[in-house]
C-alpha cells in the first residue's frame, strides 16, 4: 500500500527541481541520507541521474528521470527503457 497520499501535483517548475524532488523522495524511501544526483545538466551520465544506497538491497541503485511532458500523451518506449539499463550497467 503506498504511503502517498492519492492527490493530484502540478508538475515541478524545471527539470532540475523535478531530479531534486525524486532524490528527496527516494532519500526517505531508501533511507539513504546521503543520496546524490548524478552530476549536471548536459554531463555524460551513463543512464543514472540520481544513485543511492537502498537499506535493504546490497551495492548502489540508480534512478532515470525521464522528461515525458503531458503524460499519458508522451509514453516511455520499451527501446528507450532497454537504452538507459545499457548505459545503467556501465555505471
Amino acid at each position: 500500500m503506498s504511503r502517498l497520499p492519492d492527490n493530484q501535483y502540478a508538475p515541478p517548475e524545471s527539470w532540475d527541481k523535478f531530479e531534486s524532488l525524486v532524490q528527496e523522495l527516494f532519500r526517505e524511501e531508501w533511507e539513504d541520507p546521503d543520496i546524490q544526483k548524478n552530476g549536471r545538466i548536459g554531463q555524460p551520465q551513463h543512464g543514472v541521474d540520481v544513485w543511492g544506497h537502498q537499506k535493504k538491497a546490497p551495492g548502489i541503485s540508480g534512478i532515470q528521470c525521464k522528461d515525458k511532458d503531458n503524460y499519458p500523451q508522451k509514453k516511455l518506449t520499451k527501446k528507450q527503457v532497454t537504452d538507459e539499463v545499457g548505459k545503467a550497467q556501465k555505471f
